[in-house]
């Protein structure tokens, strides 16, 4: 699933098991039980997760990864850009690799 644009609200049970992906726009996830991705990738704009996700790798190079739910990564996580924030916890489990210009900030308490 891509988020290019807008302002999107996912509520109730959410099955996709594919890639996620934050070209721009926000998304927020409410859903009725944890979340699988294959891969979740922030480019731009806001993803919002207050449920849990549990995801193949994470590659954060702009926008904001924010919320109440833990993030669970089971491969690596790459960050070169863009913000982490929200209080719910960041497991890199594969690794976490940062690189890139300017501050990575983890905001609250990822």
């Amino acid at each position: 699933m891509r988020f290019a644009g807008g302002t999107t609200s996912l509520l109730g049970a959410y099955l996709a098991t594919g890639p996620i992906a934050f070209t721009g726009g926000d998304a927020t996830f409410n859903t009725a039980s944890s979340i699988q991705a294959s891969s979740l990738t922030l480019q731009a704009g806001t993803g919002t997760f207050n449920s849990p996700i549990t995801a193949g790798s994470l590659n954060i190079s702009g926008g904001s990864l924010t919320g109440t739910g833990n993030i669970t990564v089971s491969g690596l996580t790459t960050w070169t850009g863009g913000q982490i924030a929200g209080s719910g916890s960041l497991l890199a489990a594969g690794g976490l690799e940062l690189s890139g210009d300017g501050l990575k900030i983890f905001m609250a308490a990822r």
